[in-house]
């Protein structure tokens, strides 16, 4: 099912549909194969416990292994995984990384935000570019702040990942 999410349209469609481009929205739970630059993906942000957090090793929420099953103009998310640490004064950093794979037969460059989002609400983000090779696969990651609070709250962050292939 591809549809433009509601934050999509309050934060930034204009600028989207002004460009002649229209957001995809890749919904979890559906078996779409295929979405055209740019696709967003909404997930969970799993790190919201301290317990979780200052750990050496990377790590995936439960749902994080099904962003493989959407692919974006031959870009697909293979690896997903994240860490949280504690700073001083109630912050927080968290890091992000994925492994993107493209499955197609050229080179692309492909910039992927990450949002972090409370209450629908974009509280912090990032964005990167890589260029993947036909055939290949790329290392992307990207860091931001923000308070414990936001993390350890109710109802849970929620984390949008945008994608955008050239």
């Amino acid at each position: 099912m591809n549809r433009v999410p509601a934050a999509l349209a309050a934060a930034g469609a204009a600028g989207l549909l002004s460009a002649g481009l229209l957001a995809q929205t890749a919904v979890q739970g559906t078996r779409t194969a295929a979405y055209h630059s740019p696709m967003v993906v909404e997930t969970s942000f799993s790190l919201t416990t301290p317990s979780q957090w200052d750990a050496d090793r990377w790590q995936a929420g439960a749902d994080h292994g099904e962003l493989s099953v959407y692919r974006c103009d031959d870009i697909v998310i293979t690896e997903f995984g994240m860490k949280v640490h504690r700073l001083k004064e109630g912050r927080v950093r968290v890091r992000l990384r994925a492994t993107l794979d493209n499955r197609g037969g050229r080179d692309r460059e492909v910039s992927m935000r990450a949002e972090l989002l409370k209450n629908g609400t974009v509280v912090a983000g990032a964005e990167d570019e890589v260029e993947v090779e036909e055939g290949d696969d790329s290392g992307w990651g990207v860091g931001f702040q923000t308070t414990e609070e936001i993390l350890t709250s109710t109802p849970p962050p929620r984390l949008r990942l945008t994608v955008n292939v050239d």
